[in-house]
């Protein structure tokens, strides 16, 4: 797998300044170096103060960094960005308008570029200007996607469509594109989470029983069960799923009772199962419920 993406510098060589600090990313298929960092050797989309520097001086591109993840890429921009300063705000020579990070953070507008703005978009400049709202816009402003609740991707967009569009979701939004990729949550912030959840449940905000669960009077397809029994086959195989768990006795520590499983508690406290086997499972709450056996371990690594 190739660095996909890079970013790179504009160096004025009259006066050895870095005058600005970019990102971009490669194509599949390039004949030269150039075209390779194509973004980098491009004098389209620049602004009118990187357009002065380059019709007046020779100029020099450096690549300074490259990588897999379009993210760390970013967030490297942002980091030189930082580094050399921008002109605008006084911080150092880049003709960067922006912070970087494609997020046009702290973008500044003179008046000038402002008055220049709101003109070109007034009277008969604006696109428009003597037209009425288009049929697909009035119906758009009266029923919105109104045709698309209660209908799963299939049935809004077709079984084709429906999957180009989860895959694209899972390309963005799994593995190292993911925003929480690579970051642990602390126990803090995951009791908050329980403590959130079991609110929202006693509170009736969050309700999903019945013809509230997404999935009431639905079933899997032959497909799909095959896929997970196959998955559980090789979980069990490889040591990674206990089917114990299910099947093991519970302690409340508050009381001292034993219950044969997680249902027999239900009768007994206020507790979802859902709830309760994610707190038994993730070692939760451990001052309230536990699983008998090791309930039974810690107190015999505490007598030793």
């Amino acid at each position: 797998m190739y660095k996909k993406y890079y970013v790179y510098r504009h160096i004025n060589l009259t006066t050895n300044n870095i005058f600005y600090i970019g990102k971009g990313k490669k194509p599949k298929k390039y004949k030269s170096y150039s075209k390779e960092y194509g973004r980098a050797f491009s004098k389209n989309g620049r602004n009118s103060d990187w357009k002065k520097i380059f019709d007046n001086n020779d100029i020099k591109v450096e690549i300074i960094f490259e990588t897999y993840n379009e993210k760390e890429a970013l967030n490297k921009e942002i980091e030189f960005i930082n580094i050399y300063g921008r002109k605008d705000l006084n911080e150092g020579n880049l003709t960067n308008k922006t912070d970087g990070g494609d997020t046009g953070g702290n973008i500044i507008f003179t008046d000038e570029h402002r008055n220049k703005l709101s003109k070109s978009k007034k009277g008969k400049n604006n696109p428009f200007y003597g037209k009425k709202r288009p049929k697909h816009s009035e119906w758009m402003k009266k029923e919105g996607n109104n045709h698309l609740k209660n209908k799963t991707f299939v049935e809004a967009y077709g079984e084709e469509k429906a999957k180009n569009i989860i895959d694209n979701m899972k390309e963005k939004l799994s593995g190292e594109n993911s925003s929480m990729y690579g970051i642990k949550k602390s126990e803090e912030h995951c009791k908050n989470v329980s403590i959130g959840v079991q609110k929202a449940y006693d509170e009736g905000r969050l309700n999903r029983e019945g013809e509230n669960n997404t999935f009431y009077n639905k079933t899997h397809t032959e497909e799909v069960r095959k896929v997970i029994s196959e998955k559980n086959k090789l979980a069990h195989k490889n040591g990674l799923f206990d089917y114990d768990k299910y099947k093991r006795s519970v302690i409340c520590i508050t009381t001292g009772k034993v219950y044969k499983g997680i249902v027999d508690v239900l009768e007994d406290h206020d507790v979802k199962y859902g709830t309760l086997a994610w707190w038994l499972n993730q070692g939760r709450n451990t001052d309230q419920f536990m699983y008998y056996s090791e309930y039974l371990e810690q107190q015999e690594t505490h007598k030793e």
